[in-house]
């Protein structure tokens, strides 16, 4: 993948130089990337929530993306905001332009591939995420409890996995669902609504982390 970013603009995508996203971020105070976005709803709620920081919604499929965009696009008094871009990117392929962008990291309720590289976890794969953050940015992770009551993964190889992609895990908790997504609620109808939440950090070594 070369520096370039495409950025979903409603029914467009433009390619657009990559550097364009350290001088657009260098006008925020903090950086948020919600990988995997989906429809992009919970960034766009987000951006609109704190106006002084910068939001990138990402995934890989534009259409998904295609509404919310487009509304983000708009005046703002049609609910438009200049906090939020929308990429299409795949999340092993991202790139090389958002290296070392983000304050925070969200991956929120994933599925498919991405699912596996956090819930399996795939450090080859979380070492794509994890270029994506400054040095000790924040990365939290939300697995839906009913989506993998069948293929549950003890804490210690969650832990060991994400300390060799370069992420030191301080927690990892089974809690109620607080930032339901379109997403999460479609999989989870009907199915234990509990969510799995890990949250650690971006390390330059990879010494393992210790538990609170």
């Amino acid at each position: 993948m070369d520096g370039s970013l495409d950025v979903v603009r409603g029914r467009r995508i433009d390619r657009i130089e990559g550097a364009f996203i350290t001088h657009w971020m260098g006008g925020f105070e903090r950086a948020i990337v919600d990988l995997g976005t989906g429809d992009g709803r919970w960034v766009y709620r987000q951006a609109r929530r704190h106006p002084r920081r910068a939001f990138v919604g990402i995934d890989a499929n534009a259409r998904l993306m295609r509404e919310v965009s487009f509304r983000a696009g708009r005046k703002p008094a049609r609910g438009g905001i200049g906090n939020l871009l929308f990429i299409r990117a795949e999340v092993h392929d991202l790139p090389q332009a958002l290296n070392g962008v983000a304050d925070e990291i969200y991956v929120l309720y994933p599925w498919g591939r991405l699912l596996e590289t956090v819930w399996t976890p795939r450090p080859e794969g979380l070492r794509a995420v994890v270029r994506l953050a400054r040095p000790a940015g924040r990365l939290e992770v939300h697995v839906n409890a009913s989506a993998v009551a069948n293929r549950w993964t003890d804490t210690a190889t969650l832990v060991a996995g994400y300390a060799a992609a370069g992420i030191r895990l301080q927690s990892v908790r089974l809690e109620a669902d607080a930032w339901r997504t379109s997403w999460a609620g479609r999989i989870a109808h009907g199915r234990d609504p509990r969510v799995v939440v890990l949250k650690g950090t971006a390390v330059l070594d990879h010494v393992g982390p210790v538990m609170v």
